[in-house]
């Protein structure tokens, strides 16, 4: 290219920043955070989107809460906002415990006791391969399409975790913390968003309480 043509590509890998600093320039490109990373190559192209979920699976989470890992988690930034993931698991066991369905093995799926509950979590303690946990790829995917809201965690070090983006691929409505960490921002139209552990409580008792309609329209939103 001639000096007039020529165009400039910077790269900036401090994501957070970008965010906090308000950085924006019209022609910045995003990278959008990113899902499991074995699921591109191993089941990417069979994830089926549902119209419709079960309206009976109100809230979905799997993941490890393996003390050792994820209770270090802090965001100096905004604390309050961003609590590590075992607080936010223990906090809703404590406030909704008799609404939980905990699932122990795949045996559990064929129960349809676990549609009795409105939360549903699959929690796993140590630190073990993927490919061991309780649910595969294609069951853990099932049920996160099927279910109205998935709940978001932190990750180890970091707010977003790769849940929020398979959540948000299968058309599941986040109740999330994240809202203003992707691009385009999530928005009350599309997810329930929370500031703490009292909003996020109230989120959860909103996301119990929500017609079916209203579902079916914010996840078309998503």
């Amino acid at each position: 290219n001639s000096d007039e043509d020529s165009a400039e590509i910077s790269i900036d890998t401090n994501y957070y920043s970008y965010f906090y600093n308000n950085n924006f320039k019209s022609n910045d490109i995003v990278m959008p955070y990113f899902m499991y990373p074995r699921i591109y190559n191993s089941f990417y192209k069979k994830i089926n989107i549902l119209n419709k979920p079960n309206f009976n699976i109100r809230i979905y989470f799997s993941g490890s809460v393996n003390e050792e890992g994820y209770r270090n988690f802090y965001w100096k930034k905004e604390p309050e906002k961003f609590p590590n993931r075992i607080k936010i698991i223990d906090f809703i066991t404590k406030e909704f415990g008799s609404e939980i369905y905990f699932i122990n093995s795949k045996n559990d799926l064929k129960n349809s006791e676990f549609l009795k509950k409105k939360i549903i979590f699959c929690l796993h303690e140590n630190v073990i391969k993927k490919t061991s946990y309780k649910l595969n790829f294609e069951e853990n995917l099932n049920l996160l399409s099927q279910s109205c809201f998935n709940l978001n965690c932190p990750g180890v070090v970091m707010p977003l975790s790769h849940h929020l983006i398979e959540g948000i691929k299968v058309g599941s409505i986040p109740i999330t913390n994240c809202n203003k960490l992707l691009i385009p921002n999530l928005t009350n139209e599309n997810s329930l968003i929370y500031s703490n552990l009292n909003e996020l409580k109230n989120k959860i008792h909103e996301a119990f309480n929500m017609k079916e309609d209203e579902i079916i329209f914010r996840r078309s939103k998503v």
